[in-house]
């Protein structure tokens, strides 16, 4: 019986497979970050609902994860850098490794970082450097705050409020007016307008 030649592997399956370069690395990136994220929950022993706060990702998108849901991963190619999703990015070795550590070690792979946030239009990205993921993981509200220019009780306001300014008026049995000064807007323009009136009260 004929034996089955035995070939050498690339060091990435996808490659081995017939992917074009691009493609292998992408979905390479993909694998490597949900194997480490659910080593990392299972490491931490944590719930899906704690590791979302730890990662900075909603609890939903986890459970995809673990589910092995590679679209709902934030990752991309562009040019010859990888994107990792920086919430992502910030958990992947959890007790393991200080972060200082795994990002460089990311980017030293030409993995670049962002972060999101939930806005009025759904969702948003947030480029980051390596420092500026080191900062963010260390205080991601606080980061946030400082980029917009608010204090984190302005950038926390802002996402309470659904991104709309609420009249300061009071209406005739002496409750707050529910009338909206202003919808779908920044948080810098949100907490300058606070105190503001609608029309009605204007």
């Amino acid at each position: 019986m004929k034996k089955e030649p035995i070939i050498e592997s690339s060091g990435n399956v996808f490659a081995d497979l017939g992917f074009s370069q691009e493609e292998a690395t992408l979905l390479k990136l993909h694998a490597d970050l949900m194997a480490e994220l659910r080593e990392t929950i299972s490491y931490n022993g944590w719930t899906q609902t704690e590791a979302a706060s730890h990662l900075g990702i909603g609890q939903s998108r986890v459970s995809d994860l673990v589910r092995g849901k590679w679209e709902k991963l934030y990752a991309g190619y562009a040019g010859n850098t990888c994107w990792a999703e920086g919430g992502i990015a910030r958990g992947l070795i959890g007790g393991k490794m200080e972060i200082a550590d795994a990002v460089k070690k990311l980017g030293q792979l030409d993995i670049g970082f962002y972060c999101t946030h939930d806005d009025y239009a759904g969702a948003r990205f947030i480029t980051l450097t390596e420092e500026q993921v080191l900062q963010y993981a260390e205080d991601p509200v606080g980061y946030l705050a400082k980029f917009y220019g608010v204090t984190k009780d302005e950038y926390l306001g802002w996402h309470r409020s659904g991104y709309r300014v609420q009249c300061a008026g009071k209406t005739r049995s002496g409750k707050r007016c529910r009338g909206s000064v202003a919808r779908n807007i920044e948080p810098k323009e949100w907490a300058a307008l606070q105190g503001s009136f609608c029309h009605q009260h204007a």
